[in-house]
């Protein structure tokens, strides 16, 4: 291939863009706090790690419901030195930082030198991949070691060295164990396989030589996927019991809609910008086009995974039940850039051949090189940058996003022995941020509420009660409360207020009417549902 030279050439520029990187995924990782999933996740690594990986059911519960028991230990040792938000996202931005260097490696073996650099940057600086390298959750988990199994899968087909299938099986054990997800990956490849196969077969008009090596290449492709079961076996029970928690399995509960599925996830490839979108969408397509044709094992192996990376978590997640989000999508964010990647070392390429018919002069082709290149990447960039901007806003609008700012108000100014009430969601996530410095608090809500049998786990008289509410699931306070409430709305969250005290059955019979009141001022919200179990408690204590 022409545009391959030693590695070594390109370290300069490669360290660069591992710098760049880097500061773009430590940069405001202590900031926002932890949303939902990250609160969760947050708290299965806070178990135990023998116990986690001995007993991991029994030990994470449902904490894990779509990731695997091993994909919280990282998290865990990084723990282990602390807690803050920071150390809690730690190992997704070590992952995110390995996957540069090599995606690099990855594109400079199938289409050369530059392809990789091109390649690196884009990923370095993709708002998308920044963003999960920020949330503490396994995403850049499973796009790290995709890179390496597709990379060694890669070699080991080509180069057909044993020691390249031992990487590979490691490489895939490795993420079959950070996420569930990973088994789609497993799919691309046997897919890109398969077509690779049949293109050989074709070529040689059934020759019985391709036909023998093409089987030992399947043989070994399999054999290494049975070691990686064997041994991912000791944790199986994750994937039967864990992997659609509360999902209706084989029931479908939403229509399967795989043009939004295509959009939504190409959207989160490429940016806000319609434009730049559609600039980087045609260059994928234009990279794949040219790869079939010029590098068609590099390419069908690349087709296979960008295709399905989209198509087949699409239909995964729909047969479970499982709601669609395009963070699942992740794994095929490489596949997207390094087609860009490519369709932009195309278009220099063609544009050496043009400089050549005219001129003979080294010099102006490769300034012309880098002109074209420049002139397709700096819009990308940039746009890239305005994603990484907008980051922080993008996390305080997920479910709870802000439910730390909210905990630090009530930690604040909370008095002792006051009563937090959580409607609509569970009391521990107030908890995870407030007992560090607030353990003389108390929570209720619907689930505390079918515990307390007695009066005896409540004090007589409650000295004051804040009611939390995510905000999604109320529109409207009723007036009447207003004026009598201390009343705070976060962007996701809604605090309400009652510093006075009040015996126990005053106080749980004013939170009836309060909840009364609310329900039917929201009587098409989904709290509706959550305040009558609140309700039957509340009736359970008073009787």
């Amino acid at each position: 291939m022409a545009d391959r030279y030693p590695a070594q050439k390109d370290y300069a520029l490669l360290i660069m863009i591992l710098l760049v990187g880097a500061y773009l995924r430590f940069d405001g990782l202590n900031t926002p706090g932890l949303w939902l999933d990250e609160v969760s996740y947050t708290t299965a690594a806070q178990r135990p790690i023998l116990s986690q990986i001995i007993k991991s059911t029994e030990t994470l519960g449902g904490y894990l419901s779509v990731d695997p028991t091993l994909s919280a230990v990282p998290f865990s040792l990084a723990l282990k030195l602390g807690f803050s938000n920071f150390l809690a996202r730690f190992p997704a931005t070590v992952f995110g930082i390995l996957a540069i260097p090599f995606f690099y490696k990855l594109g400079r073996t199938l289409f050369g030198n530059r392809a990789g650099l091109v390649a690196a940057l884009l990923l370095s600086l993709s708002g998308f991949h920044i963003l999960y390298s920020q949330e503490a959750r396994s995403y850049t988990g499973l796009v790290l070691f995709s890179i390496v199994s597709y990379l060694y899968f890669y070699k080991a087909i080509i180069e057909k060295n044993r020691s390249n299938w031992v990487v590979y099986a490691l490489a895939t054990w490795a993420g079959v164990s950070t996420s569930h997800l990973m088994l789609f990956t497993i799919a691309s490849q046997g897919l890109g396989l398969i077509s690779i196969f049949f293109r050989d077969l074709w070529l040689s008009k059934s020759n019985p030589e391709t036909i023998r090596a093409a089987l030992r290449i399947c043989s070994t492709f399999l054999l290494s996927l049975l070691v990686v079961g064997i041994f991912r076996s000791f944790w199986w029970e994750d994937f039967t019991q864990r992997q659609c928690f509360g999902c209706d399995v084989g029931n479908p509960s939403y229509p399967l809609d795989l043009i939004n599925s295509f959009s939504r996830s190409l959207d989160a490839f490429t940016g806000s910008s319609p434009i730049i979108a559609a600039g980087q969408i045609t260059l994928c397509l234009l990279g794949l086009s040219l790869a079939m044709y010029n590098l068609p094992k590099q390419g069908l192996l690349l087709a296979s995974w960008l295709i399905l990376s989209i198509l087949a978590t699409t239909i995964g997640l729909w047969l479970i039940s499982q709601f669609y989000h395009e963070r699942y999508t992740i794994w095929g964010l490489p596949a997207f850039l390094l087609a860009v990647a490519y369709g932009i070392i195309s278009l220099a390429n063609f544009t050496q051949r043009l400089v050549d018919r005219a001129t003979a002069s080294k010099k102006r082709i490769r300034v012309a090189q880098l002109a074209i290149v420049a002139f397709i990447l700096i819009p990308l960039l940039v746009n890239n940058l305005d994603q990484v901007r907008r980051i922080p806003a993008i996390k305080q609008a997920w479910p709870l996003g802000q439910l730390q700012q909210a905990s630090h108000k009530i930690a604040a100014e909370a008095n002792s022995q006051e009563t937090i009430i959580a409607i609509g969601m569970p009391a521990w996530l107030l908890q995870f941020y407030l007992d560090l410095n607030r353990p003389d608090l108390i929570y209720l809500d619907e689930n505390s509420f079918t515990e307390l049998q007695t009066h005896a786990s409540l004090p007589a008289e409650l000295r004051g009660r804040w009611y939390v509410f995510p905000s999604r699931a109320v529109s409207n306070i009723p007036d009447r409360w207003v004026d009598s409430l201390a009343y705070w709305q976060y962007n996701d969250i809604i605090m309400l207020h009652l510093d006075y005290p009040c015996s126990l059955a005053v106080c749980l019979d004013e939170t009836k009417r309060l909840l009364t009141e609310i329900s039917q001022a929201n009587p098409n919200s989904p709290l509706a549902a959550r305040i009558s179990g609140v309700m039957t408690g509340l009736t359970l204590l008073l009787d």
